[in-house]
């Protein structure tokens, strides 16, 4: 596809390279880990720029993850109580039977 033009011609397979510089791309997956819970490990040299930046990038992701996180679970657990069936089985308990 890179030969017709659609896609970015990248020795790293990267399809954003075009539309996002390295150091976004490291923000986005420093965030990424952070908020699916990875270990605070960034894989790039200790003390580098990218480091830093991957670590400062996980924990915004981590901080978001435990102030909304919670906040969202809670939604679903009270909209999902919400649907739960009557006590008699009924699904439908508001609705009286059609005739």
């Amino acid at each position: 596809m890179s030969w017709l033009g659609l896609i970015p011609d990248d020795p790293r397979g990267d399809l954003l390279s075009d539309r996002a510089t390295d150091e976004q791309m490291v923000q986005a997956r420093g965030f990424h880990a952070g908020l699916t819970g990875l270990d605070r490990v960034s894989g790039y040299d200790a003390g580098r720029a990218s480091d830093k930046l991957w670590l400062e990038s996980y924990d915004a992701g981590r901080k978001e993850y435990e102030t909304e996180v919670p906040d969202l679970l809670a939604r679903i657990h009270a909209a999902s109580s919400k649907g739960e069936l009557a006590a008699d089985g009924d699904p439908f308990p508001d609705q009286g039977t059609m005739h």
